[in-house]
């Protein structure tokens, strides 16, 4: 078991800012269950992650998706592991993000570094004919099918969001489509919206999911539906990305 202080680190991950909350308790162990089924669960002031990869564990923590991390041995995401956590209090989703960052650090000798690139990206417009996306209402139980406050998907090709801003559709959009999205719709509030689109066959089949038939090939594509679905379009440019290169990572040792 372990004591982990929280610590906002940057550039080299050296420099500590933020020490405030703190995982209390800590275990870090190896699971070699081999099922295809993982998860994470932060809830109140405990975290857990079942059956995770270092890899994965590092996309949740720094919020970045896998095409923006770079430098990965092959054991980081062949590798699965168990994490429960609690701390004092009840830190919110952003601040166990932090909290999970150091403890990363610690386990697995974790060493990267933040850069920035200019690379590829989409942005993200209305259409010339106008937004077709409704205003956002958060009501009922919360469900994939009402993912109220957030957006749920299927890698066969939907995206559904209940009250969250086209920054948080433009995350989404990155993850499925491996490039950085962009908002520079203008649009400010919170919109309710159902995408469904073919998807390339990349995405077809998810994780413990090997058997989901294929999309209708007749289907659009996810830049067709986003224009006559919700009135609005990608176009191809050049962005300054945030990305984060692995420097280092051990396996850790069991507690």
């Amino acid at each position: 078991m372990l004591r982990i202080a929280v610590l906002l680190v940057l550039g080299s991950m050296g420099a500590a800012q933020l020490p405030a909350q703190q995982f209390d308790v800590a275990s870090v162990r190896a699971n070699k269950s081999g099922v295809p089924r993982y998860g994470f669960s932060p809830q109140g002031n405990r975290f857990t992650a079942t059956n995770v990869s270092l890899f994965a564990l590092i996309q949740w923590a720094y919020e970045m998706e896998d095409f923006r991390i770079s430098g990965a041995p092959a054991w980081m995401k062949s590798d699965h592991f168990d994490i429960a956590a609690e701390s004092e209090g009840t830190p919110s989703i952003a601040q166990l993000r932090l909290m999970l960052q150091p403890l990363l650090a610690d386990r697995f000798h974790l060493q990267l570094q933040r850069q920035t690139k200019e690379l590829p990206v989409y942005e993200l417009s209305v259409a010339k004919g106008g937004s077709k996306l409704k205003e956002g209402r958060c009501t009922g139980a919360p469900s994939p099918a009402n993912p109220c406050g957030g957006t749920s998907g299927s890698t066969r090709g939907t995206l559904i969001g209940r009250a969250v801003s086209m920054q948080t559709m433009a995350k989404d959009l990155s993850g499925v489509l491996s490039r950085v999205v962009l908002d520079k719709t203008m649009l400010r509030g919170e919109y309710d919206f159902d995408l469904t689109w073919t998807p390339d066959e990349t995405f077809s089949h998810g994780p413990g999911d090997p058997d989901a038939p294929a999309a209708d090939s007749n289907g659009p594509s996810i830049f067709t539906a986003l224009q006559e679905q919700l009135g609005l379009t990608l176009k191809p440019a050049k962005g300054l990305v945030d990305v984060l290169v692995i420097d280092r990572a051990e396996p850790p040792k069991e507690n």
